[in-house]
C-alpha cells in the first residue's frame, strides 16, 4: 500500500502530532507499506526558522518539505499556508491512502477541498480538544466540522473528540476511536542517569511545549514554590520545547528565586527524555488544554506515576487513584496538594506505578498501528 502522510510541520523528534505520525509510518515501512510525508518547511509556529532540507529520506521514508508563509495572525498553525504544497496535493494520484493530521491546520484543509474535487481515500486525525465552547470556538466548529472534515474515515483519540464530532452532527459511522500508542518496550528499560547534575536527586518532571497558555507551566512552578517550603531537597525537571512564552517562564522562576532547585532541558531526543522518566520520582502534566497528553503514556511505560490535571483527554489515560492523581485545572493549590500526597506516601506511589505500567500495555504502538493499518485495508477494498 502507498500512503501519504500530510501535517503542518514534522521533525524526527519527540513532541504530539509529529511523535505520532513517526511511530506509525516508521512501523507500516517496516510492515512493507512506501511511505511519504509532505509537510511545511517550519521548524516552529513561533519563530521565523525554517528546515533547510527540501527532500529527506529518513529511514526509508521520503519527507517533502514545501514553503509555507504565516498569512495570519492566527494561533497555533491557523494562519499558515503553502500554496506548493496545495498544487502537488492536487497533482498526486499514486497514493492508495492519503491521510491528514491536525484539526484546523492547512494541509487538513487543503485535503478535504481536493478531497470534494476529485476521487481519492482519506483518512483525517484530528487531535484536537474541544475546550471550552466559546461563542467563537462554536461558530468555527459548526463551519469548519461541516466544510472542511471531507473524508471516508476521521480517527479520533479520546473519548471527549468523539462526543464533540458528534455534537456537531458528524456522521458516526465514519469516526473511529485509535488513541496514540507507545513504544513500551523502549521506555521500559532502565537507564543510567544521562545528566550528572541530576545524579542522586530527587526531581518531580515535566515534558511538554514550554509554555503557560496550554500546557499551564506557571501552575506547577507556584506549586513547586509552595512545595519547597516542606520538601527543601526536591528539584523540578522541565524538558521541552521552546516557545514564545520560554522567557517568561524563566523570568518566573528567577523571580520566585528557584534557579538552584529548576532544571531546563530543550529539545532533547527520545532517549533523553526516557532518561530523565526512569530517574524522576513521578512526572506532572499541568495543562490548561490538552488533546492526549502522550508523555503520560510515555511515564506509564517508564513505570512512573503522574500528577495530571483534569484537562481535555488527559482523563481518558488517568483514572484517579489508580494510575496517577488528578488535579483541577489551573488549580495551584490541588496540585501541590496532590504532589504532598505522592511524595509523603511512597506506598500509594508505588501501587500508582504498577497500574500506571499495566495501562500502557494496552496502548503499545504495534496494538494501535495494526487498527490503523486494518482501517486502511477497509477503506482501500
Amino acid at each position: 500500500m502507498k500512503i501519504l502522510y500530510v501535517l503542518p510541520k514534522f521533525l524526527p523528534s519527540i513532541g504530539g502530532v509529529e511523535n505520532h505520525v513517526l511511530e506509525v509510518s516508521t512501523r507500516l515501512f517496516k510492515r512493507g507499506h512506501e511511505i511519504n510525508i509532505f509537510t511545511s518547511n517550519l521548524l516552529s509556529f513561533d519563530y521565523n526558522s525554517i528546515y533547510d532540507k527540501t527532500i529527506e529520506n529518513y529511514n526509508g521514508i521520503l519527507i517533502n518539505r514545501f514553503k509555507t508563509y504565516k498569512l495570519f495572525p492566527l494561533p497555533r498553525h491557523l494562519g499558515y499556508h503553502s500554496f506548493e504544497l496545495f498544487r502537488q496535493l492536487i497533482k498526486s494520484n499514486s497514493f492508495d491512502i492519503i491521510h491528514s493530521h491536525s484539526y484546523g491546520g492547512f494541509p487538513l484543509t487543503y485535503c478535504s477541498i481536493i478531497k470534494r474535487l476529485k476521487k481519492f481515500n482519506h483518512v483525517i486525525t484530528t487531535h484536537s480538544e474541544p475546550g471550552s465552547q466559546s461563542i467563537k470556538k462554536a461558530l468555527f466548529d459548526a463551519f469548519y466540522i461541516k466544510n472542511f472534515l471531507i473524508c471516508d474515515a476521521l480517527i479520533v483519540v479520546t473519548k471527549i473528540e468523539y462526543n464533540h464530532y458528534i455534537r456537531y452532527g458528524f456522521n458516526k459511522r465514519k469516526i473511529k476511536f485509535i488513541p496514540n500508542g507507545i513504544d513500551v518496550q523502549f521506555y521500559s528499560l532502565k537507564r543510567n542517569v544521562k545528566f550528572k547534575e541530576l545524579e542522586g536527586k530527587n526531581y518531580i518532571l515535566y515534558g511538554g511545549s514550554i509554555d503557560t497558555t496550554y500546557k499551564g507551566l506557571d501552575v506547577l512552578i507556584i506549586s513547586f514554590k509552595n512545595l519547597l517550603q516542606k520538601y527543601n531537597d526536591i528539584f523540578l525537571v522541565i524538558a521541552g520545547f521552546p516557545t514564545k512564552e520560554t522567557f517568561k517562564i524563566i523570568s518566573m522562576i528567577k523571580k520566585l528565586k528557584l534557579e538552584k532547585n529548576v532544571f531546563i532541558y530543550f529539545n532533547l531526543n527520545k532517549e533523553d527524555l526516557a532518561s530523565l522518566l526512569s530517574h524522576c520520582t513521578f512526572l506532572v502534566l499541568p495543562s490548561r488544554i490538552e488533546s492526549f497528553g502522550l508523555v503520560i503514556l510515555e511515564a506509564f511505560a517508564s513505570s512512573k506515576t503522574v500528577v495530571a490535571s483534569n484537562a481535555g483527554g488527559i482523563k481518558d489515560i488517568v483514572k484517579d487513584n489508580f494510575n496517577g492523581l488528578l488535579f483541577k485545572a489551573n488549580d495551584s493549590s490541588d496540585l501541590h496538594n496532590k504532589m504532598i500526597t505522592l511524595l509523603k506516601n511512597d506506598n500509594l506511589r508505588s501501587e500508582l506505578e504498577k497500574n500506571a505500567y499495566k495501562t500502557s500495555l494496552s496502548y503499545d504502538w504495534d496494538i494501535i498501528v495494526k487498527q490503523i493499518e486494518s482501517l486502511y485495508e477497509k477503506i482501500v477494498s
